[in-house]
């Protein structure tokens, strides 16, 4: 916005200055002579010239600026890609992470039963152990009378 204002309060400036200076010259460059032109002309047609030109840079510098910022774009296209692909990796993980330690789990309480199981096995065994020395002592006893 500030270029703009700046850009017309110029052109108004040139405009007055051109307007003020009405003379009849006669231009030279290198050995060509022209025709005497009016002072006022010469000024409005070199700002427009300088107007021109500087409008021609600009638009050179906004096709490369757009030329970079679709290559830029293609760039995060790519990286939003890959990090979609890396996240999908990541969840994929940590479901099969997750369906690991439920397994795990599983096993481990499967496990448990199983310890629970040999440990009410083992107190049979040892009560029927028990039972079998109380009756090799009366046995014992028995025999030995």
């Amino acid at each position: 916005m500030f270029f703009w204002i700046f850009g017309l309060i110029l052109s108004l400036a040139v405009a007055l200055f051109a307007s003020q200076n009405p003379l009849d010259i006669s231009l030279k460059l290198f050995n060509l002579s022209f025709v005497p032109i009016s002072l006022t002309v010469i000024i409005l047609v070199a700002a427009l010239a300088g107007a021109l030109i500087s409008f021609f840079f600009m638009g050179v510098r906004l096709i490369s600026l757009k030329r970079e910022l679709k290559k830029a774009n293609k760039v995060l296209e790519k990286a939003s890609a890959m990090e979609a692909s890396r996240q999908e990796e990541v969840t994929t993980l940590e479901k099969d992470s997750v369906a690991e330690v439920e397994k795990a789990k599983q096993s481990l309480e499967v496990k448990e039963v199983e310890n629970i199981e040999l440990k009410r096995r083992l107190e049979q065994l040892e009560k029927e152990v028990d039972d079998l020395s109380v009756e090799a002592v009366s046995v014992e006893d028995i025999s030995a009378e």
